[in-house]
């Protein structure tokens, strides 16, 4: 099935050989260099990822929504929610927008990372948002916050998943998800708390007085 003869791999006529053994160093290397990157792309999304949750689920952030939700609680309009809440709210999910738009972000690992917490909150805010456009006269104000819910939506239907998010449902899971925030903002001050314990002071058998026990004899 293979014929020899005349095989030459050094010298004249040698060429080919040299030249094959070059295109296979190549395509390994480049084999090589395309795993490296996926690696490298992975480790990537793992940090994209913790980061967005570590902003997602900050205190300061936790605090925001609760006050946008406590105020929608009380019978507030959109016009009447803490505006200070509302742009943070916002910004975040303009910026994760602006990334995901740039390719910097994957919409699908998005999705499957946050739910529909960019539908839930765009649900919320549309209504101010909306209102903000028409007093400016700029309808690009919060595109990317919109961008990102749609393109949550869009990604449902894609896998004949209802939306996520009506007014109805809202409104019914509005006092869950404000006691949910409030148990969550409880937490973050309790591991900011700082523990002050008195030493541990014991008699000494040898003069009876107290000492401290971590103190050396």
């Amino acid at each position: 099935m293979i014929n020899l003869d005349g095989l030459t791999l050094f010298g004249p006529g040698s060429e080919w050989f040299w030249s094959m053994a070059q295109f296979v160093l190549v395509a390994v290397t480049l084999v090589g260099i395309y795993f490296q990157l996926r690696v490298a792309r992975s480790a990537n999304a793992f940090d994209q990822l913790d980061r967005f949750d570590e902003q997602l689920n900050s205190e300061r952030m936790l605090r925001h929504k609760a006050a946008i939700l406590a105020a929608i609680q009380d019978g507030a309009t959109p016009a009447e929610y803490p505006q200070w809440a509302v742009v943070v709210v916002a910004d975040f999910w303009e910026r994760i927008g602006s990334l995901s738009r740039a390719g910097h972000i994957d919409p699908k690992l998005l999705r499957h990372n946050s739910g529909p917490d960019s539908q839930v909150w765009w649900g919320i805010l549309e209504h101010i948002v909306r209102q903000w456009r028409n007093a400016e006269a700029d309808p690009t104000i919060y595109e990317n916050f919109e961008w990102v819910a749609t393109t949550m939506d869009r990604l449902d239907a894609e896998v004949r998943v209802p939306s996520a998010v009506t007014p109805e449902l809202l409104d019914r899971t509005l006092e869950r998800r404000l006691a949910s925030m409030k148990r969550a903002i409880e937490n973050a001050e309790d591991l900011r708390t700082v523990i002050i314990k008195s030493p541990d002071f014991r008699a000494s058998p040898a003069t009876g007085l107290a000492k401290d026990s971590a103190a050396p004899d």
